[in-house]
């Protein structure tokens, strides 16, 4: 049954938009700006050649329209600095400016490059080529190097490169950056940002918001791999792409601790060619190579969240060598077994051939001090142990394709990951999208999402929209397909940008056939896809029924959301989310009775939750931890309190004195311990006088004994045995009494072991289950989870009362 009231109380509410709060995280304060994120960005595609431009940049934002953007000129002067590769809009930028549609964001700084970089030869000619890096630039940007235009790249959420090696000299050469970004104003992806932020949507960012780097690379050098593992067959699946073919390609797999596992050499001629459009100025296509090969691992090492273990892999193209991992796994949805009872059940999310539970959280990628950037990649550590010590095995990452880093984090901890795609289109219309969705479950799946109505009202009926939104899918695939920890694509999410969820699953499939696919999360469901996909704030969490011939798996892919703002570390007075607990013990408890009714499910045929959300942002407060992750609100209250007094002025003054009431102790101890010191010495000092006085008296006596002559004498009484035992009336007078002290206790050493006396486990009431039972509407096949008692069931009871007489005999 549908909450009305917690509906009422969580619709989205309008308000003047307030200055958040200055919070920061522990990485924040601790940034070193001349060691921003230093490590090398991608451990998936590593050279020993990298080199970090991350760090202070010069910058200008200045006016423009669409029609000048293509026109203005190049900055001859620039009025800011800005930490690269923080956006503007943070904190951590140092610009703290939001960029508007009508403005433009120029970056600039000049870089020292080496005649080694480049391979200079005795005749002044490059041997080497050097390409230029970008994480992640949001919207739009154009790349110059000195003055001149040498590419650029549309998208805001994946990573490209540049080969800048015939525009730079030996010597120091300007690097220049051209951005735009339309934010909610255009059709481009963009998840949860909002020039106006507020309830579930946040400040929008723009620009550099990944690391900038550089590599020398040989002329002849790797341009991608991607490894897939086949456990059923123990093999590797390499396909390697090279940017000019004619060497062979060496592959080179170790365990953790550098034991050879297996190599491979594929020869040169094996290489096939295929052609490659790059986003560039002129957008101009090459032809590259690419090798394919199957690597057979005798006996692979599963991997697992409980056991996430990683292969070693290094590449080497002519003279470039590059450095990998890959992982053993395998993710699907299907029947655990092949007895009629497992068929006939609801398929399951399946890891490595087994039902593995989905314990989920989302993750929206957000901190305070720096939006969507991390601070530090040691965040993304500090985020995964939190909620693997939570209970949780998998992270949900909303409407956002994260660093390399966050994936390498999660495939190196174990964590599975259910990755979204970004959503963006033109604005949606909440009645169609969320309010319908909310109050109606006819409204789930009555949609036809290729009519251009529905498109319209979803945000989706731009062309530019969805060529882009097919595009990024593909290139998110490809740059995300090697790592272990993503188990599934979500595609679609809330009918946010959503059009043809059927031709998107087939789009989907073609780059990746190893994954599952949840095409729609939360409501429009058009029957395609690996799961059916619920979000279910406001009704009573339950199985739904399937559908005739419908073999997907259920899955509650959001649920929650329950607020307990905490002031000083919350961004604003007020918090948005769909139930509020002030209470921290309150929220506690209703959290935990959340997740053990989701868990309960399993037995029901529900393949996993999600549960909303990892941490506090900005206006929601519904998350495990706040946006600062200073508090984790699964603490209970004596903790939150040990934690406040701890941080007290109280305390340190108490502390101060402890300090002093422990010196004292320290000067008081020594004192006594040194009069106890010379004690012990005045003692000892005493015993070997008594020692030496006792041997001089022993020497006296013998030398007397020597003087005096002592004859030996018989002894003629010797006393008759028989006549002493008459003279003893009680024998037990020889006997030494034995004290009662000394009497050993036997019971002392039996160690007596007693079963505590547990209860049985208390029964639930049948009322409810009964009433499902005959929801003709919302009831799932409950006979598919009902036991059959088989005769091998007799057999065993049988064969059990036998041996239990035999014992008894």
């Amino acid at each position: 049954m549908l909450n009305l009231k917690r509906v009422w109380k969580a619709r989205p509410k309008s308000h003047t938009p307030e200055p958040f709060k200055e919070l920061m995280s522990q990485w924040g304060k601790n940034l070193d700006p001349d060691r921003v994120l230093p490590q090398h960005p991608c451990p998936r595609f590593m050279r020993n050649s990298f080199i970090n431009l991350n760090g202070l940049w010069s910058c200008l934002i200045r006016k423009t329209s669409p029609d000048e953007q293509s026109y203005l000129p190049h900055p001859s002067e620039y009025d800011k600095e800005i930490l690269v590769p923080f956006s503007p809009e943070c904190k951590l930028s140092g610009v703290e400016h939001i960029l508007q549609p009508d403005e433009e964001l120029w970056y600039y700084r000049e870089v020292e490059i080496s005649e080694e970089e480049l391979g200079i030869n005795n005749f002044g000619v490059a041997t080497k080529r050097l390409l230029l890096h970008f994480g992640a630039v949001d919207y739009a940007c154009r790349i110059y190097i000195n003055d001149t235009e040498v590419g650029g790249h549309v998208g805001g959420y994946t990573p490209f490169d540049v080969d800048i090696t015939d525009y730079v000299k030996p010597g120091y050469n300007s690097f220049a950056v051209y951005v735009v970004d339309p934010s909610d104003t255009g059709v481009q992806l963009r998840g949860k940002q909002k020039l106006k932020a507020g309830n579930i949507w946040y400040t929008a960012q723009s620009g550099i918001w990944q690391s900038v780097w550089m590599e020398s690379v040989p002329a002849a050098h790797m341009v991608s791999a991607v490894l897939t593992p086949d456990i059923d067959n123990g093999l590797l699946l390499i396909n390697a792409t090279v940017n000019v073919a004619g060497y062979p390609l060496s592959v080179y797999v170790y365990t953790g601790d550098g034991s050879l596992v297996e190599s491979v050499t594929i020869p040169a001629q094996d290489a096939q060619y295929k052609t490659v459009k790059l986003q560039t100025q002129d957008g101009y296509a090459i032809e590259q190579a690419f090798f394919t090969a199957a690597m057979q691992i005798p006996a692979p090492h599963l991997w697992s969240p409980e056991d996430p273990f990683l292969y070693d892999v290094i590449f080497y193209y002519g003279e470039d060598e590059v450095s990998s991992y890959t992982a053993f796994r395998k993710v699907e949805i299907g029947c655990e077994g092949t007895s009629r009872k497992a068929r006939r059940s609801r398929p399951r999310f399946l890891l490595n051939g087994k039902a593995y539970f989905v314990k989920g959280v989302l993750d929206q990628g957000y901190w305070p001090e720096s939006l969507m950037t991390a601070p530090d990649y040691e965040a993304f550590d500090f985020d995964i142990l939190s909620m693997k010590q939570a209970g949780f095995n998998t992270l949900r990452m909303h409407l956002k394709i994260e660093a390399e880093r966050f994936y390498y984090a999660c495939d190196k901890l174990g964590m599975l990951v259910w990755q979204d795609m970004p959503c963006g289109g033109g604005a949606y219309d909440f009645k169609l999208v969320s309010k319908k969705p909310t109050l109606h479950r006819s409204a789930w799946d009555s949609k036809d999402d290729t009519a251009l109505k529905f498109k319209r009202k979803s945000g989706a009926d731009s062309v530019e929209y969805q060529e882009e939104w097919l595009q990024t899918l593909g290139e998110m695939i490809e740059l995300l397909g090697s790592h272990p920890c993503v188990a599934t694509w979500t595609l679609f999410n809330e009918g946010w940008g959503q059009f043809d969820a059927v031709r998107a699953v087939l789009y989907a499939s073609r780059f990746d056939r190893t994954r599952p696919i949840d095409a729609t999360s939360g409501w429009f469901d058009r029957g395609v896809g690996d799961y059916v996909s619920i979000h279910n704030y406001f009704r009573k969490l339950r199985v739904y029924r399937r559908k005739r011939h419908d073999r997907r798996a259920f899955i509650l892919s959001e649920i929650g959301g329950y607020t307990h703002h905490i002031a000083e570390h919350s961004s604003l007075d007020r918090s948005y989310g769909y139930a509020s607990f002030e209470d921290a013990d309150k929220w506690e408890k209703a959290y935990k009775a959340l997740i053990d009714k989701a868990s309960s499910l399993e037995k029901r045929g529900c393949s996993g939750f999600i549960f909303t959300q990892l941490c506090d942002i900005e206006e929601e407060t519904n998350g495990i931890l706040t946006y600062d992750r200073e508090v984790n609100k699964l603490e209970s209250k004596l903790s939150m309190r040990l934690k406040e007094w701890r941080e007290s002025e109280e305390h340190k003054a108490q502390e101060e004195e402890w300090a002093k009431e422990a010196t004292i102790a320290e000067q008081e101890a020594e004192e006594f311990f040194e009069k106890m010191r010379e004690a012990e010495a005045q003692r000892i000092a005493e015993e070997e006088e008594q020692i030496k006085q006792a041997q001089e008296t022993a020497k006296m006596e013998a030398l007397k004994l020597e003087e005096e002559e002592v004859a030996a004498e018989e002894i003629d009484d010797v006393p008759d045995f028989e006549e002493v035992a008459q003279e003893i009336e009680d024998p037990t007078d020889f006997i030494e009494p034995i004290e009662i002290d000394d009497v050993i206790d036997f019971t002392d050493e039996i160690d007596f072991e007693v079963d505590e006396f547990e209860p049985e486990e208390e029964i639930e009431p049948i009322g409810e289950e009964f009433e499902e039972a005959f929801d003709d509407e919302e009831d799932m096949f409950n006979d598919e989870f009902e036991y059959a008692w088989t005769d091998e069931d007799d057999e065993e009871d049988a064969s059990f009362d036998e041996e239990q007489r035999g014992d008894s005999l």
